[in-house]
């Protein structure tokens, strides 16, 4: 299988295993409101989880030097890639059931340009857009998604925690988010560490 098809297989499945028991469980439920806000909730989640997965990787790495983190760093395309078919199962599951037009402005400019780095960086996934932009140009676009993606995620989450500080899972998601950002600072500082020892 070449890593394109990879590519493929993975996204496909990720799409299908996600979307298959969210069309089912609102077909059971005839798609009331307690059940599309719960497979909103659980495909949001689930996204959120990959990519906090796909933020600490490589930090993770420069940390803890063992087979598992290498395996991990060396697979992080295809964790982006699930992530990427998760979010579109929830970006389907906004469209049909919780697009509010009242709410378009700030929608567009921070939800929207968050979904277009992100099927920017799948296109980019794939080996003949990597190539025909260069390598330059897809590190800058890949660390500028992974890290708008990411303030989005923890603006929501902060904003969403701070008016309900009560909520379990938002403080359990509150805390991931900053725990990875606090794995992604003792990385650069280590880093930093050292190049001033070699200096």
């Amino acid at each position: 299988m070449t890593s394109n098809q990879k590519n493929w297989t993975v996204l496909l499945t990720s799409m299908l295993v996600i979307g298959v028991p969210v069309l089912a469980l609102l077909q059971m439920n005839a798609a009331d409101e307690e059940s599309v806000t719960l497979v909103l909730r659980l495909t949001a989640w689930i996204s959120f989880l990959v990519y906090v997965l796909i933020f600490i990787t490589r930090p993770v790495r420069q940390l803890f030097a063992s087979s598992l983190t290498r395996t991990m760093l060396n697979n992080r395309r295809y964790f982006g890639i699930v992530f990427a078919g998760s979010h579109t199962v929830h970006l389907a599951l906004i469209i049909k059931f919780a697009l509010d037009p009242n709410n378009l402005p700030p929608t567009l400019l921070i939800g929207g340009a968050a979904y277009a780095l992100l099927y920017l960086m799948l296109i980019t996934s794939f080996n003949a857009p990597a190539a025909a932009i260069g390598p330059v140009a897809w590190r800058r676009l890949h660390k500028t998604g992974l890290y708008w993606i990411g303030g989005t995620f923890t603006f929501t989450l902060v904003s969403n925690f701070l008016s309900a500080p009560d909520n379990l899972a938002l403080q359990a998601s509150t805390v991931l988010i900053l725990g990875a950002i606090s794995v992604r600072i003792l990385a650069f500082l280590k880093n930093r560490g050292r190049t001033a020892r070699l200096a």
